[in-house]
């Protein structure tokens, strides 16, 4: 049975492009007990991670899925500090090589099973008050929380092939390969 084009795609894609954005950090509360600065610290965003999966063997999967976003790190509530945003985890095949699409350098290689490339780092979440009396700044003051890192991907396969000789005994295989490589067969 011949396949139509559309099907044949999904077995020769081996490029993706991704855009990625980590989340921003959380703001820093102000708060008092018994006139002590007591406010808590804003949570910190979460981070853009590419995941190596063995079980993948094109990056077919991100072809409609154009951007990724991480989570923003929760605001403090008065006292207590804010949670951290969960990172966004892309799976990606072996051997794929991430490059920047803006730069054209080259960021990575993942290539194998569990293997972890963070692309864009979440922001850090602000201080609050407490935090800040600690360090002898003013008891009012809070600071900012980090902001969001941008990335353009290029997601692309590296080419990795074995090769094998067929044919009958005594027929040359190994002196073939001995004149064509170093190698020394038997």
């Amino acid at each position: 049975r011949a396949c139509a084009p559309r099907e044949l795609e999904r077995f020769f894609f081996d490029r993706a492009t991704v855009h990625a954005r980590s989340g921003a950090g959380g703001t820093g509360a102000v708060a008092f007990r018994q006139r002590r600065p007591d406010g808590g610290r804003g949570g910190d965003g979460g981070a853009v991670v590419l995941e190596c999966d063995v079980e993948l063997n094109t990056p077919a999967h991100l072809r409609g899925r154009i951007s990724v976003r991480a989570e923003r790190g929760a605001d403090a509530d008065e006292r207590r500090d804010g949670a951290r945003g969960a990172d966004a985890i892309v799976r990606v095949p072996p051997n794929c090589l991430v490059r920047d699409a803006t730069t054209n350098t080259t960021l990575g290689e993942l290539r194998f099973g569990g293997e972890r490339l963070v692309v864009a780092v979440g922001g850090e979440g602000g201080r609050g008050n407490g935090e800040m009396a600690k360090k002898g700044d003013k008891p009012h003051a809070t600071t900012p929380p980090g902001g969001t890192e941008r990335a353009s991907l290029l997601l692309s396969m590296t080419l990795v092939a074995d090769v094998g000789l067929i044919g009958l005994p005594n027929a040359g295989k190994s002196t073939l390969l001995a004149a064509a490589t170093q190698a020394t067969p038997k």
